[in-house]
C-alpha cells in the first residue's frame, strides 16, 4: 500500500511539474525541451532556477545546437538573454555550465571584438550571453556582467547513460 501510495504522489508531482512546465512555455524541438524565461534574472539566479525544475542553462556545444536554438526562439529571443557559457573561477577560460566543456574565445559565434572580459566601465564579464545588435536579425554570443539581469534560456538536461 505505502509502495501504491508513494507511486500516486511521484505521478501527482511529475503531473504538476509538466502543468508548471507547459505554463512556463515549455518547447519541443528536434528531440530537446527548451524554455525562454519569461522574466529577468542574473546568470548565477537563472542557472539555479533552471536547476530547481530540471534543467541547465542551455549549452551551445555544436553547430546543430546554436541553429536548433535560434531556430526555435527566432525573432523571440531578445535582444540579450543568458546561456550556459562562464569563465566564472577560471578568468578568460570559458566552459559550459551544464557539460562543464571549455570553449575558445576563438569559436564562430562571438560577435567581433568578442570575448572582452569587461565592460566600458570596467566591470568583469564572465557570463555568456546571446546578444542580438541593433537592427541585426542574427544573434551572437556576447561576455557581460554576471549580476545583470535578463531573460534566459534553459534545456532540459539529458538522463546519464546507464
Amino acid at each position: 500500500m505505502k509502495v501504491l501510495a508513494f507511486l500516486l504522489a511521484a505521478l501527482a508531482a511529475a503531473s504538476a511539474n509538466d502543468a508548471i512546465l507547459a505554463e512556463l512555455g515549455l518547447i519541443p524541438f528536434n528531440g530537446g525541451q527548451y524554455l525562454l524565461s519569461s522574466f529577468n534574472a542574473s546568470w548565477v539566479d537563472a542557472s539555479n532556477f533552471c536547476k530547481s525544475i530540471g534543467f541547465a542553462l542551455v549549452d551551445i556545444d555544436t553547430e546543430e545546437d546554436h541553429v536548433t536554438v535560434t531556430d526555435v526562439f527566432g525573432a523571440a529571443i531578445p535582444d540579450r538573454v543568458w546561456i550556459g557559457g562562464t569563465d566564472l573561477g577560471r578568468e578568460g577560460s570559458f566552459y559550459w555550465g551544464q557539460s562543464l566543456r571549455d570553449f575558445s574565445p576563438n569559436e564562430t559565434y562571438w560577435h567581433e571584438g568578442e570575448p572582452s572580459g569587461t565592460s566600458l566601465h570596467g566591470i568583469k564579464e564572465d557570463c555568456v550571453q546571446y546578444r542580438r545588435l541593433v537592427n541585426d536579425t542574427e544573434v551572437l554570443w556576447n561576455d557581460a556582467p554576471c549580476e545583470l539581469k535578463y531573460q534566459f534560456i534553459c534545456e532540459v538536461v539529458p538522463a546519464p547513460c546507464a
